[in-house]
């Protein structure tokens, strides 16, 4: 199961139970339903970043990176290596 789909679900179950909780007389009620929606929107549109270790440190790094931020070692030269 990827990120994409689990972020999906938990923004999908927030909105679900936030309209099913929906009291109008609580000033915080609509606060799942807006973030249940914007969780689903950024896994629809893939805009959730997708991460990865470094080959050399093991930390978790966003796959936009070129270097690793934390040992300044090159992520696209390790990849090809490895395939």
């Amino acid at each position: 199961m990827s990120i994409r789909w689990l972020a999906f679900s938990i923004g999908l179950f927030s909105l679900v139970m936030g309209l099913v909780t929906y009291d109008p007389e609580v000033a915080t009620a609509r606060t799942p339903i807006i973030t249940g929606a914007i969780v689903m929107a950024l896994a629809l549109f893939n805009l959730i970043p997708q991460l990865k270790n470094c080959p050399s440190c093991g930390k978790r790094v966003t796959g936009r990176f070129k270097k690793c931020p934390h040992c300044g070692i090159e992520l696209s030269d390790k990849e090809k290596e490895t395939k």
